[in-house]
């Protein structure tokens, strides 16, 4: 038997909001005359050499500031790529809303108090912020470049509830990312893997929040 749980923490993306990485990256790709693959590998290892971690990584946990993160990037892309362009690239990777998250959130609210955690970074966190209105929904929204920690590290488990001062046993986590499931149920607290919409619906019952 579960116990009642008080406290729901979703993910964002790819549960909360789609994400469009891929057509985003292709037409990047093309304005940088690159191979989409080279991209990627490229945003996901790219560090200057005094650092160890790679840039992406460090601006994930807020340890380099929005200005340095995209000079470094222009520097290593050239072809007159501005600033504006890459910021408009960033948040190009960031879709709409989930209709069926929406749903749910209104029918869970009330029932258990709503909160997020994300692993986002400064610029696609502030356009969340900015153009997307469910993020009202969630009290606090929390993510890692405000944190200084990301998923799948246990201390965000720690960060979460010392922010809203809950118990592990107290909270589910619903997140696509399996290896973030992994450290929840690891860090002793109740966690979901989201699949599709209906499967979550049908996943919330044994907590007690059926959608009405």
């Amino acid at each position: 038997m579960i116990k009642r749980i008080s406290l729901v923490i979703f993910d964002i993306g790819g549960v909360v909001i789609l994400l469009n990485h891929g057509m985003a990256r292709k037409k990047f790709a093309a304005r940088l005359d690159m191979p989409v693959e080279e991209l990627n590998a490229l945003i996901s290892s790219y560090k200057l050499e005094e650092e160890e971690q790679s840039l992406a990584s460090q601006f994930r946990i807020g340890a380099i500031a929005a200005d340095e993160y995209l000079d470094a990037y222009i520097e290593r892309f050239g072809n007159g790529l501005t600033r504006q362009e890459l910021i408009g690239f960033l948040c190009s990777e960031l879709g709409e809303p989930i209709g069926e998250a929406l749903d749910l959130l209104d029918a869970i609210h009330g029932k258990v108090h709503i909160s997020c955690f994300s692993n986002s970074q400064e610029i696609h966190w502030n356009y969340l912020l900015r153009d997307y209105p469910v993020m009202r929904k969630f009290q606090p929204a929390m993510a890692s470049h405000l944190a200084g920690l990301a998923k799948p590290d246990l201390q965000v488990l720690r960060y979460i509830c010392e922010q809203l001062d809950v118990k592990p046993d107290e909270c589910l986590l619903i997140d696509d990312a399996p290896e973030n499931i992994a450290s929840a149920h690891e860090g002793g607290m109740n966690a979901v893997l989201y699949l599709t919409p209906e499967k979550l619906i049908n996943d919330l019952k044994q907590f007690h929040l059926e959608k009405e």
